[in-house]
């Protein structure tokens, strides 16, 4: 895990209510950062190299248009990349949607994703989002889109809707997560599962997270979120980004899952018979808050330490 990025969640609160939200956010969302203490940590990321971009989310980050628009010329003076991702309800039209982009542009922001897909489209038109695109596009922004699919689900029919404003422009596409208000909306064989648990590699471990809340987590998966391995917080402990790096560093399993990978988790679990893992699974997010989820890690604790003394191995290992 070498850290490069940071995405940073500036508040829980939402103008739309999507059945596969992650934070299961809405209007009455009242969790956000506070502007002095987040801007004094990223101020401190001006002096860490290896950080090069860091990433304004939400809740839905354009309900927190000023607060945005500070630390993306925070991120400008430090030397750092800026992009932020939103689902474009504020684009009703190219003239709204050129004031607010070229100011973030003027600010220093570097690109803007947009989330659209079947359940965004029920609160944003779609025309919201071709006004982004082509705003972008003029102002010299880098767009993007993240959609979230499903299993037997209408996941495309939108593209037909963007048309030809597709040009140029990146689409991820990212399988939807058992997390937040998908637990409640979205039925369990939609869940696209086709991952074997074994050979699995975790995919978001270049990006460290900021919570709405404070608190720091090794990746920006919404899935780890529902784990044991909150790092800290910055009202408390970790007052620089020197601070959560070297937390995730120290953090033992981390460490071994940086050293040794899933792999060696799921062996310990099948010979001591410790708990059933799933022969397909979503992703590797899913697999670690199946490994790591508080429940879970301690059943598993006693065993890793006991097999990395056995091992010999030159960690140290304590909850």
């Amino acid at each position: 895990m070498h850290y490069t990025e940071i995405a940073v969640a500036l508040g829980n609160k939402c103008n739309a209510e999507c059945r596969m939200c992650c934070f299961s956010a809405n209007n009455l969302g009242n969790k956000q950062l506070n502007l002095s203490v987040i801007s004094d940590f990223l101020k401190t990321a001006e002096k860490v190299e290896e950080i090069s971009t860091i990433h304004f989310t939400g809740g839905e980050a354009f309900l927190y248009y000023d607060m945005l628009l500070i630390l993306v010329e925070l991120c400008n003076k430090i030397g750092k990349k800026a992009t932020v991702i939103t689902n474009a309800f504020w684009a009703k039209d190219e003239y709204t949607s050129c004031q607010k982009l070229y100011q973030l542009k003027e600010a220093g922001l570097y690109a803007i994703g947009v989330s659209y897909d079947q359940y965004h489209a029920e609160f944003v038109p779609a025309e919201y989002i071709r006004n982004v695109i082509r705003v972008a596009k003029k102002v010299g922004l880098k767009p993007s889109i993240q959609v979230t699919i499903a299993e037997k689900s209408k996941n495309g029919y939108w593209l037909d809707e963007l048309g030809c404003d597709l040009v140029d422009v990146i689409v991820n596409f990212i399988a939807c997560d058992n997390v937040g208000r998908a637990l409640d909306y979205i039925s369990e064989d939609a869940y696209i599962r086709r991952t074997k648990p074994h050979g699995c590699v975790c995919r978001k471990g270049g990006v460290f997270s900021v919570l709405f809340d404070g608190t720091v987590w090794p990746c920006c998966s919404p899935v780890v979120y529902h784990t044991d391995l909150c790092i800290g917080n910055i009202y408390n402990e970790l007052h620089t980004v020197n601070d959560a790096l070297e937390g995730m560093q120290k953090n033992p399993v981390l460490k071994v899952l940086r050293n040794k990978g899933f792999d060696y988790f799921l062996d310990i679990i099948k010979k001591n018979r410790l708990f059933e893992i799933p022969n397909e699974i979503i992703s590797s997010c899913e697999l670690c808050r199946m490994l790591f989820s508080n429940n879970q890690l301690k059943v598993l604790e006693p065993f890793l330490y006991e097999k990395l003394v056995n091992d010999n191995e030159c960690v140290k290992y304590e909850l």
